[in-house]
């Protein structure tokens, strides 16, 4: 998911979503990670780019 320049990052309500319709769910008791980067990390007016990741599963229907 990527969302527009300046935008809110997704919430764990959408990731939720967006998983489900690819056929995934998160793994239950597992906690996500994320990162921050940008294109010039010694710039603070670089934009940032949110990096997630957490560990899935396939849903079960």
């Amino acid at each position: 998911m990527t969302g527009l320049p300046g935008s809110a990052p997704p919430s764990v309500q959408e990731c939720s979503r967006a998983l489900d319709v690819l056929g995934y769910a998160v793994v239950p008791g597992v906690e996500g990670e994320w990162t921050e980067s940008s294109e010039s990390p010694d710039d603070p007016a670089s934009p940032v780019c949110l990096i997630a990741s957490v560990r899935v599963r396939e849903a079960t229907r």
